[in-house]
This record gives C-alpha cells, structure tokens and sequence, in this order.
C-alpha cells in the first residue's frame, strides 16, 4: 500500500521534496547573501585603512622637511667663542604653515608621534627662551663693565641652551624615528 494521498492528489513524499527543495534554495540564496555582505565589508574596511595610511604617509612626508630643518637650526646653535652675532639659520616655513603640518600630523600621526610632538613643541620654546638668554645677556655684557659678571651668566646661559638644544635633537631624532616606523621606511642615524 502507498502512502495517504494529499487532499489535492498530491502524494505526502512530493510534498516533502518541494518543501526540502525550497528549504536548501532559501540556506543557499542566505549564505551567499551572508557572503556577499562580508565581502563587500572587507573591501570597505580595507579601503578605508588604505585612505588612513595615505592620511597618514602624506602628513609625516610633509612634516619630515620640517623636522629636518629645526635639526640644521639646532646644530648651528653654537656657543661662540667671543661676542659675535649668532649664525644665520636656516629658513622654516611660515609659522602658520608650521602649526598647519603639526596639526596635520597630529591628526593622523600615532598615538606615541602626538605625543612626541607635543614634547617637541615645548622643548623647543624652552630652546628659544635659552637663546633669548644668550642674546640677552650678550647685549647686557657689551653695555656694562662687569664682564666677569657677565662671562660668568653668559656661560650659565649657554649651558641651557646645550642642555636645551639637546633634549630638542633627541625629541626630533625620536618622532622621526616613530613617523619612519609608521610609514615602514628605514631608520636613519642620530647625528
């Protein structure tokens, strides 16, 4: 004897067969729906990290000149061996310019390049007050007659400003060092 027939004529194992058959037909067409999305979402995440290390090369590539220039100016800072003018420096980019590439690698720099930034920035205001010592005192030795005295403030004066121009070369050495990591290129040496 062969199964019960369904009310309309149709056997129950047809029945079976076109319910499994739609089963399997709807798994299939979800699984590659699933698949499809996480494709697509791998691109977009993959294309987002693309534009961020571009971001990132980008704003590093145009602070490095920069860098490079403050390390020119810190090594020409020398203390003379009698009173004469101080060496000219070599030219920065406009301050504006300076605080846009800064802002630009702070953005997307590295957690540890901002903060090697930030210690650059304020070694280097510490620098440019040890200067302004130098010149001040300079200036106060060649009007007075106490240059004992004088001689005595100029080489304190320029003891910070080594001590200075120190802690700002191994501050540039070091973000340069981080934004040289970030972007996968060699290290270069300390001078």
């Amino acid at each position: 004897m062969s199964a019960n027939p369904a009310p309309s004529g149709v056997s129950a194992d047809t029945i079976v067969a076109i319910i499994a058959g739609a089963a399997v037909s709807i798994s299939v067409a979800v699984l590659a729906a699933l698949s499809q999305w996480r494709d697509r979402k791998q691109r977009t995440d993959l294309a987002r990290e693309d534009r961020a290390q571009e971001r990132l090369k980008s704003a590093y590539e145009e602070l490095l000149p920069t860098l490079h220039g403050y390390r020119s100016q810190v090594a020409l800072v020398e203390p003379p061996v009698r009173f004469s003018p101080t060496p000219e420096l070599p030219k920065l980019p406009e301050t504006e310019e300076i605080i846009r590439q800064f802002a630009r690698a702070q953005l997307f720099g590295s957690p540890k390049v901002r903060l090697l930034l930030d210690k650059v920035r304020t070694d280097i205001t510490a620098l440019q007050l040890a200067i302004g010592d130098v010149e001040r005192v300079k200036q106060w030795a060649a009007s007075i007659a106490a240059v004992a005295v004088a001689h005595q403030q100029l080489r304190e004066a320029y003891e910070r400003l080594d001590a200075a121009k120190a802690v700002v070369f191994e501050d540039l050495a070091d973000v340069e060092a981080e934004m040289r990591t970030d972007l996968g290129l060699p290290p270069c040496g300390k001078p």
